[in-house]
């Protein structure tokens, strides 16, 4: 059987807010599970359709200097997908498990255009501002807005359910952050 071509299950693990694990605790549990998967599949009963593909990805908002570490993913055996959430759970931070699916919101508000991420799960939206331009001039970081240096870190993200306008909620919610911390 080849198993590459064959489609697999995808979760992504959303890690976000002013605190995120180190990545080396998230490396020992991949690691741990990694393990798991490659003894499962020398079984001759292995079936891929057991297994998530796991993509865990971070989102920090936090203003302390931090090293970034790209997206990391793991085949987790479906039965053990709830054990290896509360794992993760156990650790600080928020977390989401979200779908493929996600979203680039955008918001013009005066003369800047704002553009998010928008993460989805089975019933929320996770949305983060990414970047700002000012009369259509080049795309920056949002971290170059003072306001946006002022917000608490555990503003700069908004979880809200996933039945709520989604290019409406991201306008708003920006608008009310540059009233309070412009």
């Amino acid at each position: 059987m080849d198993f590459e071509t064959k489609t697999i299950e995808t979760k992504i693990l959303l890690l976000y807010g002013e605190y995120v694990a180190p990545y080396y605790h998230r490396e020992k549990i991949i690691n741990k599970y990694h393990y798991y998967y490659m003894r499962d599949m020398k079984e001759p009963n292995f079936n891929l359709d057991d297994y998530y593909e796991v993509y865990i990805e971070e989102r920090y908002t936090g203003s302390k200097n931090r090293n970034y570490y790209p997206t990391v993913g793991v085949r987790v055996k479906k039965i053990y997908f709830q054990k290896f959430i509360e794992i993760f759970k156990s650790l600080k931070g928020n977390l989401e498990i979200c779908t493929r699916n996600h979203g680039h919101p955008i918001a013009h508000i005066k003369t800047i255009m704002y553009e998010g991420y928008c993460y989805v799960s089975d019933e929320n939206h996770v949305f983060f501002i990414e970047s700002f331009s000012i009369n259509d001039n080049e795309e920056q970081s949002i971290d170059n807005i003072k306001w946006y240096k002022q917000t608490p870190e555990n503003k700069r993200y908004i979880k809200v359910k996933k039945n709520l306008p989604f290019e409406k909620v991201f306008k708003q919610w920006i608008m009310e952050l540059e009233s309070f911390y412009n």
